[in-house]
């Protein structure tokens, strides 16, 4: 705020546009009272300004930072879940994304019934899995549906695909295929089960 000693200093214009020292008495509280108003309200709404600005400059910095962050831990996350998918994963020459797990290579068993050569592909649009189903048995077995739980390396159930098992001649085989449009292409490793 001014005082009225430092009015006394200050040179205003007069109608004449000329610079006229001002003079005590209430010729000096008018000027004050003038200067207040007019100054006043001009450092106020200076002051308001300036504030607006640092608080609109300091939102925008802090938006880029989380937002730099954000990114970071996304770029992270996305980084961890390709090596993730990758771990069990080979690509063909055409592009086609092979599983390479040796545990769900394993020969599996259902219903009695042997299940070997398992293939696990990924194309642009479906992944496939494809086995040979074979019968050992002395009769004809076969002629059913099954669950094929797809599984992570922790023994989580990725998804639950189904199946079917055709009739098989004793000493037989058929093959198995099953598809879906699901990027299974990193599973660890297959459960199948007669439903």
């Amino acid at each position: 705020m001014l005082k009225v000693d430092d009015i006394k200093n200050i040179c205003y214009r007069t109608k004449n546009n000329k610079c006229e020292k001002i003079k005590k008495g209430r010729k000096v509280v008018k000027m004050k009272e003038k200067l207040i108003k007019q100054g006043g309200i001009t450092i106020i709404q200076l002051v308001l300004i300036v504030v607006v600005i640092v608080i609109v400059i300091s939102i925008i910095k802090w938006g880029k930072i989380f937002n730099r962050k954000d990114e970071k831990v996304g770029k992270e996350e996305e980084s961890m879940q390709t090596v993730m998918q990758e771990e069990n994963v080979g690509k063909l020459e055409n592009g086609t994304k092979m599983n390479t797990s040796a545990k769900l290579a394993e020969e599996k068993e259902v219903a009695g019934l042997k299940v070997t050569g398992i293939q696990l592909t990924k194309n642009e649009t479906w992944s496939k899995i494809i086995a040979t189903v074979k019968n050992e048995g002395n009769i004809e077995e076969g002629n059913f549906t099954v669950e094929i739980d797809v599984k992570d390396k922790d023994g989580k159930v990725l998804t639950t695909l189904p199946g079917y098992i055709g009739k098989i001649e004793a000493g037989g085989e058929v093959q198995l295929n099953v598809s879906t449009m699901e990027d299974i292409s990193n599973a660890y490793d297959i459960e199948l089960r007669k439903k």
